[in-house]
């Protein structure tokens, strides 16, 4: 599916007719991605030379903390199982609160755990990747009927829910998942995760300003889950959603099959 659309793309920016290309070669037809990999190679590669791993690596993980305004960069290559962290990234702006997206304009930030689903070399925003909001779990917790989407992370620096990066960032962050998406193929995608803040430092902070919100309270202690496996195992845990839209990670989604 993301080799047609991109196909179709690219054959309506230059007029060309679609053709049978690697992924990899058909974002490299764009200007700004050409731009990107000319800026950004040979700095990538230094870094993950830096720690020792494969460049492109075997996959990569986004982890947002909205609180703190940052976006980590993961990676593991063929050698490694565990993730290393290789670089933190600031987002210039932020909208919203504490707290998932719920529906369609509540300027919020979504909370959860997503992929990037989509990639837009043609950006209003210079360069942009697009996070699965809404998911399974936020279409059962959030307004069934208008809970919003068109949940970026983009260049510019302004934003109304979305994740915005200078240019000279996101020129980095599309051209590695880019490479990554290649490297990992269609039937897989790019993790990216987003928190209200660093859970393991701050969660008091939840409970002390928003205790009295069981909603909130209930969702932040289930995420808490997943962001603490990830903690302890340096590995992004599986899960399922189940039909109350609790993720269910690893050990208990084994426990809940025997139950559903």
């Amino acid at each position: 599916m993301k080799r047609i659309i991109f196909l179709l793309l690219l054959a309506s920016a230059n007029g060309l007719q679609a053709q049978e290309i690697s992924w990899l070669d058909s974002m490299l037809q764009f200007p700004r991605v050409q731009v990107a990999k000319e800026e950004t190679d040979e700095k990538l590669k230094a870094l993950f030379d830096k720690n020792e791993l494969d460049y492109p690596p075997k996959d990569i993980y986004w982890r947002c903390f909205k609180d703190e305004g940052e976006v980590e960069l993961w990676a593991r290559d063929s050698l490694h199982n565990k993730y290393q962290k290789i670089k933190t990234y600031k987002v210039c702006k932020q909208s919203g609160t504490h707290g998932p997206k719920r529906k369609m304009g509540d300027n919020q930030v979504p909370e959860g755990f997503y992929h990037i689903d989509l990639f837009n070399p043609m950006s209003s925003y210079f360069l942009s990747f697009r996070v699965n909001y809404p998911n399974k779990s936020d279409s059962i917790l959030g307004d069934r009927y208008i809970p919003g989407g068109d949940i970026y992370v983009h260049g510019n620096c302004i934003t109304i829910g979305c994740l915005p990066m200078q240019d000279s960032q996101i020129k980095e962050m599309f051209w590695l998942s880019v490479q990554c998406q290649e490297v990992i193929g269609d039937s897989t995608f790019v993790p990216i995760d987003i928190f209200p803040l660093r859970m393991e430092e701050s969660f008091l902070v939840l409970k002390q300003e928003f205790g009295y919100n069981k909603t909130k309270m209930k969702f932040w202690n289930n995420i808490l889950e997943g962001y603490t496996y990830f903690e302890i195992h340096k590995v992004r845990p599986e899960f399922r959603i189940n039909k109350e839209g609790k993720y269910v990670f690893i050990k208990q989604a084994i426990q809940e099959e025997r139950t559903d």
